[in-house]
C-alpha cells in the first residue's frame, strides 16, 4: 500500500494505488471536508444512505444502515465526503 503526504494539505494518504487516489484528491479539498469509510460485510442488498438538514448555520447528516435477508454474504465499501462543520 502507498503511503505520503498530500502536496497541498500535508495529510497523510493510505489509498492503495496512485491510479486512484488522483480521483479523490482532485474531488475533496480536505481544508474542509472528511472522507467516511464505512466497511462492512453483509447481504447483497444491505445499504447505507446519508439524509442532511440544516439547522441554524449548521448541517446535520444522518447515516442510516438498512439490513437485507438474503443469504449471499458480501463484502460492502461506502465512502461519503461530509464537510468537517457537520454534526
Amino acid at each position: 500500500m502507498e503511503t505520503g503526504q498530500h502536496p497541498r494539505y500535508n495529510i497523510p494518504i493510505r489509498i492503495a494505488d496512485k491510479s486512484s487516489q488522483d480521483p479523490v484528491l482532485k474531488e475533496i479539498n480536505f481544508n474542509k471536508d472528511i472522507l467516511l469509510v464505512f466497511r462492512w460485510t453483509g447481504s447483497g442488498q444491505d445499504r447505507i444512505a446519508a439524509t442532511s438538514t440544516n439547522i441554524d448555520e449548521t448541517v446535520q447528516v444522518v447515516f442510516g444502515y438498512s439490513r437485507k435477508l438474503t443469504r449471499d454474504l458480501r463484502r460492502h465499501l461506502k465512502v461519503s465526503a461530509v464537510a468537517r462543520n457537520a454534526k
